[in-house]
């Protein structure tokens, strides 16, 4: 088994409860292979670099997971079939950090200068 990291852009129209609904289907592939997933993180709304399928913005996920082949390829074609994700990378990683991920360290940091301003 290895480490992945899993990044999904969701289409920007899904409710949080259907992108709750989209990582728990791809968890349950995860989980009833024996693969483990290690860190999930939401990191909201967030402006593209540029249009896809017409979309400027979409909702940004990571799932850091232990996986072997066999669930990579049930995955890949989960999300291939799936019309709500816009893109999706894998990344073979040597270590998950159980620190919060520098962009939603960014994203806390904005959101606190808004709060400050405002």
């Amino acid at each position: 088994m290895r480490l992945y990291e899993l990044v999904l852009i969701v289409r920007p129209e899904l409710s949080s409860t259907e992108i709750d609904k989209l990582t728990d289907e791809l968890t349950s592939i995860i989980s009833n292979y024996e693969g483990k997933l290690v860190k999930h993180e939401y990191w909201g709304m967030r402006s593209l670099a540029y249009k896809i399928n017409r979309n400027q913005r979409a909702h940004y996920i990571m799932l850091a997971i232990l996986a072997n082949n066999n669930i990579l390829q049930k995955l890949k074609n989960k999300i291939k079939n799936n019309l709500e994700i816009i893109r999706s990378r894998f990344i073979k990683v040597k270590e998950i950090s159980q620190a919060t991920s520098p962009i939603l360290k960014n994203q806390s940091l904005e959101q606190t200068a808004i709060d400050v301003t405002s």
